[in-house]
């Protein structure tokens, strides 16, 4: 399980609140949801294989906007560019 949370401020608007959780099983899927304070709600799921990466999103508004949308899908692909390894911390807790 790998929970965040984001607090963003971007003047002039309000700030924005996200509470997230995340599903790993291996390193290799992943499912998680999120929550925007007041907002919208966030089914996310995905792979990840060696330095690709495959996701998909869809964002549920909850706010006096939904009944104007149909929500957004996302789509994420990824590469992740391997630099050579290198021991920076012996200890495994890090």
């Amino acid at each position: 399980l790998v929970p965040s949370v984001l607090v963003k401020s971007v003047n002039p608007a309000p700030v924005s609140v996200d509470i997230n959780a995340k599903l790993k099983y291996q390193d290799l899927l992943w499912a998680g949801v999120s929550w925007r304070a007041f907002d919208s709600f966030v089914g996310l799921v995905g792979m990840s294989y060696e330095q690709f990466t495959l996701g998909y999103s869809y964002d549920a508004g909850l706010s006096r906007l939904s009944p104007f949308h149909g929500g957004s899908h996302e789509v994420l692909v990824g590469l992740r560019l391997k630099k050579k390894a290198q021991a920076v911390c012996t200890n495994r807790f890090w």
